[in-house]
């Protein structure tokens, strides 16, 4: 099997998946309200509802991945690739307790970071307008009353419904928790470093050729191993994010031999885009460490 050929076996293991789920998420949006009636503001509040939209996100990211490193050899695929591992991150956590007052709390933290990210949004753009010299935007004054408020009334349902409001942990050690198989923490730091942030190291870690010293090689069409190589880790993630959410969703009955049926295919076609990637780009490490002088 060429890398073309490979690339394109596991683009249509992953495009199966996108067609299967794209109907199942869209029978899940079955008219129940997103937000608590309580919270008049229009974000998640419950835990059906961080499932439903957190999930609906990062399946679009998976389809961009799919589709962009279909198209071409681009390393701006791994931006979405680190939103399916941070979203499967923070469902993993929120869906960890079997308890639902448990599952409730977490829930609460996690609309309670999603506030608190709004408030430094408010902070930032004062601090902007301080190193202009010139005077805030009331507006922003407004901005972080209403979160205020948000902030409040979370906290008065939270006691209402006799549940506390758990912190979400740092993106690190959800890594480190729940994407340990992955790579866990360095998961982290490549997806951060290279998907998240402009900069050297996103060309380094897409377009390094170990067959010419590690130069970069901006070859946009080709490159299909490691086109291959990036889709089958975006695809491993959607289908653990697949079986993660199924039974909050509701899917319909067998999916998970639907799902276990697309991973069978998919484990061969990834193992070997392991080995034609990582295994010369691990010699060629090994081999600078060797000779790098002391």
């Amino acid at each position: 099997m060429t890398d073309a050929q490979l690339r394109h076996a596991i683009f249509t293991v992953s495009g199966r998946l996108i067609d299967i789920v794209g109907q199942w998420l869209m029978n899940c949006f079955d008219g129940r309200p997103v937000n608590d009636e309580r919270f008049k503001w229009a974000m998640p509040t419950t835990v059906h509802a961080h499932v439903q939209l957190g999930f609906a996100s990062a399946n679009d990211s998976a389809c961009l991945t799919a589709k962009g490193l279909e198209l071409a050899a681009s390393a701006a695929a791994l931006g979405p690739i680190r939103d399916v591992a941070e979203t499967f991150a923070r469902l993993s956590w929120l869906l960890e307790p079997a308890d639902d007052r448990a599952r409730l709390s977490r829930a609460y933290g996690l609309m309670h970071h999603a506030i608190s990210q709004e408030v430094s949004l408010t902070d930032a753009m004062k601090r902007s307008a301080n190193r202009l010299n010139r005077t805030p935007d009331p507006v922003w004054d407004r901005y972080a009353s209403n979160a205020g408020r948000k902030q409040d009334r979370l906290a008065a349902i939270a006691a209402e419904d006799g549940v506390g409001i758990e912190k979400l942990p740092a993106t690190t050690d959800l890594f480190e928790l729940y994407l340990h198989e992955e790579g866990g923490y360095p998961l982290f730091s490549t997806l951060s470093g290279a998907a998240s942030h402009p900069g050297a190291s996103r060309p380094f870690m897409f377009y390094a050729n170990p067959a010419k010293g590690m130069a970069v090689d901006y070859d946009f069409q080709g490159m299909h191993a490691m086109r291959a190589y990036w889709l089958s880790r975006s695809l491993r993630l959607h289908i653990a994010l697949c079986r993660l959410v199924a039974p909050e969703l509701s899917w319909p009955e067998g999916w998970a031999v639907v799902l276990d049926d697309l991973a069978r295919r998919l484990e061969p076609l990834a193992a070997e885009a392991d080995r034609r990637v990582m295994t010369p780009f691990n010699d060629k490490i090994k081999d600078f460490m060797e000779s790098a002088p002391e």
